[in-house]
């Protein structure tokens, strides 16, 4: 007998739909905090952000969101 998956044991499309786009989504921002970390202060400067700046969004955790 072949069991099959019913909706209160499987992990719905929505749901890993859901989860996909929040890892995709914490890659994506682990990585651009990764290149602010490693800008010049003149290239901060051009984009508009103090070292202060840059090391407050750097020391936040992928999940927090600016």
């Amino acid at each position: 007998m072949i069991k099959t998956a019913t909706s209160s044991t499987a992990f719905s499309t929505t749901k890993s739909v859901s989860l996909l786009n929040f890892i995709s989504s914490a890659r994506a921002i682990s990585k651009q905090r990764r290149a602010l970390a490693g800008l010049t202060t003149s290239q901060l400067s051009d984009i508009g952000l103090t070292p202060a700046q840059r090391t407050t969004e750097c020391n936040r955790r992928f999940w927090q969101r600016g």
